[in-house]
């Protein structure tokens, strides 16, 4: 058992003293978090009203560049509250569903806020989704709308499921008007009579359907929110600082870190679509970009493009992302810069909770190259999470004689599980208790603890680090998305050409 032991066997004293660091940091780091969490709650702060603040301070300072176009803080604001104005307008409930299927666009940031600002909630759908997969993401949230961007492809994926749900898009019009029309009639001014706060639901956003369909998980303002204050401080987000996005905004690592990037004034470079060539000039020449997100897949795609005298003279300090392995990130450091931070971070669509690399003094990885973070007794305390073993049998959990899980020791795979606690609250899926609760864990070290079973597979070492390693549910990666291999199956035998199917990667 790693919990609770304080003997670093078998480190030197380089690796103790950064252990050691690190628990110093993860304390401080806890106490600014908390009192962080007070402030939102106390103010009933969300992300809405960081976006509405920065175009107060300034209005034409840029906020975003899509496409090489600049748009402006106020530009941002303005639409916003037209697009919240024009869902109040659509007498929906509170907590009622609008769907939005879209590409990367200038106003998918403001669309999303503007409908969540609203008490609606935007449901955000994977643009790869066609046919069945479509329609059941729409219809499983109870829809009352479908926004929808301009592109043909979703109109004529949309109009072949025959949905009894009215379609507002911004290139066709439904009957209802076009968006960009409709919204330029609202007011620009924000009503501050209805507004929502940390507890309210900010999105739903999208399962990859690794045990089936898509399933909506829900996310509230008060993670978004969270995420700006923990941006600014253990990122370095300030109002001179900008950030490249080329992935797709419909995921929530793509959208939340645009919005805390904004929300503390940085600016956005999005783009329509990645691009391996557009973005290594992106960061090296067009734009001064010092924080870049990534996926393994996207870091490849660059490393393997053709080298450029300008390689070296980026200003990038920080790239976030997922899914990258050690030989390519040595490669992006060695070829753009040694003292790029390269922040791995480790999350799930459904979970309340992120792990990232620490920062050492130099302000470069605190650890082993493809390292998360360090699960050290202390930080597992502090923020109630565990490696625990899993049931070679079975789909559960080992346990011992009176019902508590057994922890996984050095290198030795196990499931990382989180405890609900007032900062860290688990949400769930949207109108499904019944897989909501099969993720909790009841009894897991104690009566009266629940904690949340993440799916996912890590190792630590003898230094704490901890190493992604496997997602349960049958599941392979296909151009950065987890694709359902039950899905597969159901695709193939649906075509009438086969009796059985089974879909592996």
């Amino acid at each position: 058992m790693i919990r609770g032991t304080r003997i670093f066997r078998n480190l030197s004293d380089a690796a103790r003293l950064r252990v050691e660091a690190f628990d110093r940091s993860i304390v401080k780091a806890n106490e600014q978090v908390q009192e962080i969490a007070m402030e939102i709650f106390g103010n009933q702060e969300t992300t809405i009203d960081y976006l509405l603040k920065r175009a107060e301070e300034d209005r034409e300072r840029t906020s975003l560049i899509f496409d090489d176009v600049e748009f402006s803080r106020g530009w941002i604001a303005d639409t916003l509250n037209q697009t919240s104005n024009l869902v109040r307008g659509l007498e929906l409930n509170d907590e009622d569903v609008i769907a939005y299927l879209s590409f990367n666009s200038e106003d998918f940031i403001p669309t999303v806020s503007g409908i969540s600002a609203s008490g609606a909630i935007p449901a955000l759908i994977n643009t790869s989704m066609k046919g069945s997969a479509l329609k059941h993401s729409i219809e499983v949230t109870n829809a009352k709308y479908v926004f929808v961007g301009g592109d043909p492809a979703h109109h004529e994926a949309l109009e072949s499921l025959n949905l009894n749900i009215p379609i507002i898009s911004k290139s066709k019009n439904y009957g209802l008007g076009l968006l960009d029309e409709l919204r330029k009639k609202e007011s620009k001014d924000r009503d501050e009579e209805n507004m929502v706060g940390p507890m309210d639901t900010f999105s739903l956003i999208y399962t990859s359907g690794t045990t089936g369909l898509p399933k909506a998980a829900v996310k509230k303002h008060f993670q978004p929110a969270l995420s700006a204050h923990a941006g600014r401080i253990f990122y370095g987000y300030t109002e001179n600082d900008m950030m490249q996005n080329d992935l797709p905004l419909f995921h929530f690592s793509g959208l939340l870190n645009s919005i805390v990037a904004m929300s503390n004034g940085s600016k956005v470079c999005l783009s329509s679509k990645f691009s391996p060539a557009k973005a290594v000039e992106t960061f090296t020449k067009k734009y001064p970009i010092t924080h870049m997100m990534y996926i393994g897949e996207t870091i490849r795609y660059i490393n393997n493009t053709k080298p450029t005298a300008s390689d070296m003279g980026s200003k990038l300090r920080i790239c976030l992302g997922n899914g990258l392995e050690r030989n390519e990130w040595v490669k992006f450091n060695k070829r753009f810069g040694e003292n790029i931070w390269m922040a791995e971070v480790y999350g799930a669509t459904e979970l309340p909770f992120i792990l990232c690399t620490p920062p050492n003094d130099e302000g470069k990885s605190g650890c082993t190259d493809g390292a998360i973070s360090r699960l050290t007794p202390t930080f597992q305390e502090v923020n109630g999470l565990r490696l625990v073993k899993k049931d070679p049998n079975g789909d559960g959990f080992l346990r011992d004689a009176n019902g508590h899980l057994f922890e996984v020791g050095f290198n030795e795979p196990g499931i990382i599980i989180m405890k609900v606690t007032d900062t860290f609250q688990y949400s769930g899926y949207f109108n499904d208790e019944t897989k909501t609760n099969e993720k909790m864990i009841e009894n897991a070290f104690g009566d009266g603890e629940v904690w949340i079973d993440s799916g996912d597979m890590l190792e630590i070492n003898e230094e704490y680090e901890i190493f992604f390693c496997d997602r349960l549910g049958d599941t392979y990666r296909w151009k950065g998305e987890n694709i359902s291999a039950a899905e597969v199956e159901r695709a193939v035998l649906k075509s009438g050409e086969f009796s059985e199917a089974v879909a592996y990667g």
